[in-house]
């Protein structure tokens, strides 16, 4: 029950939040994750006017992350009023990740 609230507090979320929303989905013991989730971090404070992020443990998020496609971790999805805009996965550099956020989040103001 409370895995199905959860999925459904994600979605509404999605769906409701004003702003762009940056979902991060990582796993606890991904060492790529390990070494993105601080670059998050810094987008998050770059970008806190302009997006929200979301981190999403795929351990504990099981159903949400299979509902969302995921098959590798680190994964970023952004979303706008409930529409994906984009995907990322793996390890990227700030400038990349940055650019990557900038031209989407760009689509959204077009």
């Amino acid at each position: 029950m409370a895995a199905a609230l959860e999925n459904n507090f994600f979605h509404s979320y999605i769906f409701k939040e004003k702003q762009p929303v940056l979902v991060v989905f990582f796993a606890t013991w991904c060492p790529k994750c390990n070494m993105m989730l601080p670059l998050v971090d810094e987008i998050e404070n770059d970008f806190a006017k302009d997006l929200k992020v979301v981190r999403i443990d795929t351990e504990k998020y099981e159903k949400l992350t299979k509902e969302c496609g995921i098959e590798i971790v680190p994964t970023f999805l952004l979303f706008s009023h409930g529409e994906a805009l984009g995907m990322m996965s793996g390890i990227l550099s700030r400038q990349v990740l940055k650019k990557r956020i900038l031209e989407m989040l760009s689509y959204t103001r077009s």
